[in-house]
């Protein structure tokens, strides 16, 4: 009868045992030798336990990350188009008013801002007028209810 080859090299790489205890365990088996052999596949099986868990909790933990950060993109996403549409809808009634082209540029602009409740550009930010157009000494917010006029006459 043919006897399967052994590899034992592998084994005690795997395993954490010394190659000639393996091979001594094939060639005069003992009780100690099996029992020894028994608690090392143990406290093998145990680390493989161990980090199969810790990947689980990885995935897991992925999963969320990746769910939460595409949730987020959508949210942006959608704060995004809408202000867009504001912005496009603002221009519209701006235009249909008939004001100037750069006025009104400066009146959507701070009229998103109100509404998103950001604060317009201060007078301290004079020093960097040249980057933005609403960064000047004449800037004043948009007010609702003032007309064309009024709103010219405000600003000087």
């Amino acid at each position: 009868m043919a006897t399967a080859v052994v590899d034992t090299a592998y084994i005690a790489a795997s395993y954490s045992i010394p190659e000639p205890t393996l091979q001594t365990l094939l060639d005069a088996p003992t009780k100690e030798l099996v029992q020894s052999l028994l608690e090392q596949l143990v406290k093998k099986a145990k680390e493989f336990d161990t980090l199969k868990a810790e990947k689980l909790r990885s995935d897991v933990e992925l999963e969320h990350v990746v769910h939460t950060g595409e949730a987020r993109a959508r949210a942006l996403k959608a704060a995004v188009e809408k202000g867009l549409k504001e912005i496009e809808q603002l221009r519209t009634e701006v235009n249909e008013k008939g004001m100037p082209s750069a006025h009104s540029v400066i009146v959507v602009y701070s009229f998103y801002l109100q509404r998103v409740r950001v604060k317009p550009y201060s007078r301290s930010s004079i020093r960097s007028s040249h980057l933005h157009p609403t960064r000047h000494l004449n800037y004043k917010p948009f007010k609702p209810g003032l007309t064309l006029s009024k709103r010219q006459t405000a600003m000087h």
